[in-house]
């Protein structure tokens, strides 16, 4: 999956290998480098170095030397600045605005010595400064150069080969399918910021939260009305549920109002909702299905109701009525606002939305319910733990929240608004009802307890659910595509055309080429390929995986990946070792196509050549190779009992593809 963006960088690489490892020097360098090592992302940097390795534009050895060189210059050149400005350097800026820097470095050398040269290019907070403190400090040259040299021998593969293995990753990912390359980085990325996000605000807002209370409280003692109830938030003896009632209905009414007045200017779904239900719709492959129906079970009534159920009881049978009572008013509340707001609304769901269930759409009450039950069971657990550590449960919640949110955009079944709308709903609800029970908290929950009874619930009650009924909610939310017919004649003559040209993967990603169409039973088309020594491919599974991870294995042994079009694998998956090629492998999908008459299934696909990419001789996997006419001339002779007919499409100027494809029917 080498996109459109990335062309120009790869070419310039693939034309300028020197100047490439240049860049690589200059970037050790800089990390290495005393103080301008804090200002350069060198892990991000040499990490995406290292991905272009495993995507094959740049070669490893080559790129660890330049690494080691780059590393040793800048550690160097530090040491020397040291011993020749030593004390000097207390009084030039940044150390003589942040003294601290050289106090941390110097801590650490004198614990470590000459070990620290090697333990500090792996420290975050020392790396700039420990060359710079060892020439402060007088060590021995000879001695700094071995430990220099040692260190960045171990540094540099310690950066690229995650990044190598990573790229060799996409690669892999992108030989079954770039759309699936694309979710994957969008997920991680997602639910990685969901996770920083929650620790920042969580670190921003946790040393401020009291005094940001007490000053609100001040203003609203100005105010009879918030007055009333910003103390049924913040002060313990002011009587709660009447203040907490009347502002879950202003909640409710300003979201109605807010909403409505929307609803007024936008007409429906806005072109936001429109172009991100659009994407999310051209990236489904099999393995996000699966994960993302998952995940969307994860907030259904058949999860979440034991889980609420099984909370309250804990607390219940301890004796935290208090606990147990916020609780039951957090989830109360989510399922109530959804309701009412759903109801309020009227909005209509996507087009896939309809084939699922005909409720309205906003709020996403997935969403909604997802914030008020992990949101403020990560209240409940954070309030039992120190200050350091509260961030722990809440970034937890945020991952699931998180997927659970992702799952029913990819889905399909409601539109970003409404999945931000039944967030920013319970977020704030949830926020409030922290507010409030933190301010009367007086009795411990145990989070051990709590901790484990919920994780047990989650685990078996969701577990067992996603095992019995995965299959019945993959059909739900993704029915399989409807069959069209053709006339048998109008196929062989003209019609051929109106079938796909390329694999559908990326959007104008043209990578695979159809160069057959084969009217016939899967069965029958199996049966001819066995019999000219074709062979099913054998079953891609996580055993299947680690055969990759030996670089001498040979391609005979190693798996077919499966690929993906339209967001499904294909029907037939076969294989035929050809000497002069690496190895021949035939694919075809069902095209949803009947000819009639005879009702007779029509499948599309190629056949191709795949040889081994063996990244730095550390792993090795196969990869279709550009060129799709010399396959087809190696699959013509075998389809002996089948009547073929050439055709060629016009326009196309693909490298290794001429237009011509094969119709192929009893």
């Amino acid at each position: 999956m080498e996109s459109e963006l990335l062309k120009p960088l790869l070419d310039w690489i693939t034309q300028n290998p020197v100047w490439a490892g240049v860049v690589v020097f200059l970037l050790s360098l800089a990390e290495s480098l005393a103080v301008v090592g804090v200002l350069v992302p060198g892990v991000a940097l040499m990490f995406g170095v290292g991905a272009l390795i495993g995507l094959g534009h740049l070669g490893f050895w080559e790129m660890a030397t330049w690494a080691v060189a780059g590393a040793v210059a800048g550690d160097g050149i530090s040491f020397w600045l040291g011993r020749r400005y030593r004390e000097q350097l207390r009084g030039i800026w940044p150390f003589s605005r942040h003294p601290a820097m050289l106090e941390q470095g110097e801590r650490f050398f004198s614990r470590w010595g000459g070990k620290s040269i090697i333990f500090g290019r792996f420290v975050g907070p020392v790396r700039a400064v420990i060359p710079l403190v060892a020439g402060m400090m007088d060590m021995p040259p000879t001695r700094f150069l071995f430990a220099n040299i040692a260190s960045a021998l171990a540094w540099a593969p310690a950066y690229l080969i995650p990044g190598m293995l990573f790229g060799a990753s996409l690669e892999l990912a992108a030989e079954v399918a770039g759309r699936l390359v694309v979710v994957l980085l969008i997920v991680l990325v997602l639910l990685w910021f969901a996770a920083w996000l929650a620790h920042r605000l969580f670190n921003l807002m946790q040393p401020r939260a009291r005094n940001l209370l007490a000053g609100f409280l001040t203003w609203a003692e100005r105010h009879p009305l918030a007055g009333q109830l910003a103390a049924s938030l913040g002060d313990p003896n002011h009587p709660e549920a009447r203040g907490m009632a009347a502002l879950a209905t202003v909640l409710l009414l300003s979201v109605l109002l807010f909403g409505a007045s929307v609803a007024m200017t936008q007409g429906g779904a806005t072109s936001w909702d429109q172009t991100v239900y659009a994407f999310f719709q051209s990236l489904h492959t099999p393995t996000f299905n699966n994960l993302m129906v998952s995940f969307t079970q994860l907030g259904d009534g058949a999860t979440v109701i034991p889980l609420v159920l099984v909370v309250l009881a804990y607390l219940w049978l301890r004796g935290r009525r208090f606990a147990a009572g916020h609780w039951v008013a957090a989830v109360g509340f989510g399922i109530l606002a959804s309701l009412v707001l759903k109801l309020g609304f009227g909005s209509q769901r996507p087009p896939v939305g309809e084939l699922v269930m005909h409720s309205y759409s906003f709020p996403s009450g997935h969403s909604l319910n997802a914030v008020t039950v992990y949101g403020f069971l990560a209240v409940l657990l954070a309030r039992e733990l120190s200050p350091a550590r509260r961030w722990i449960p809440y970034g937890m919640a945020t991952v699931l929240i998180a997927g659970i949110a992702l799952s029913r955009l990819y889905l399909g079944v409601h539109w970003l608004s409404d999945i931000l709308g039944g967030i920013g709903l319970g977020l704030v609800w949830v926020s409030l009802l922290g507010i409030a029970y933190g301010s009367r908290h007086t009795q411990a929950v145990g989070f051990r307890g709590l901790f484990l009874t919920s994780l047990a619930t989650l685990l078996l009650i969701g577990g067992i659910y996603i095992a019995r009924d995965h299959s019945s909610s993959m059909e739900r939310y993704l029915p399989p595509p409807s069959s069209a017919t053709m006339n048998h004649e109008q196929w062989l003559s003209t019609d051929w055309r109106q079938l796909p040209e390329w694999r559908d993967d990326l959007r104008s990603t043209h990578n695979h080429p159809f160069t057959l169409q084969w009217a016939g039973k899967l069965d029958a088309i199996t049966a001819t390929l066995e019999r000219h020594g074709w062979k099913p491919a054998k079953p891609f599974t996580a055993g299947s995986v680690l055969s990759l991870l030996n670089p001498n294995q040979a391609l005979e042994h190693m798996p077919i990946l499966p690929q993906v079009h339209d967001g499904r694998h294909e029907s037939l998956l076969m294989s035929k070792q050809v000497r002069g090629f690496g190895r021949i492998v035939v694919r075809l999908w069902n095209a949803g196509i009947a000819l009639q008459p005879g009702d007779t299934p029509l499948w599309i696909g190629n056949v191709s050549d795949q040889f081994v990419r063996r990244p730095a001789r550390m792993l090795a996997y196969p990869k279709t190779a550009p060129d799709f006419n010399g396959p087809l001339t190696v699959l013509a002779p075998d389809l002996r009992g089948w009547s073929v007919t050439e055709k060629r499409r016009q326009g196309t100027n693909a490298p290794g593809w001429d237009g011509r494809l094969l119709l192929i029917q009893p």
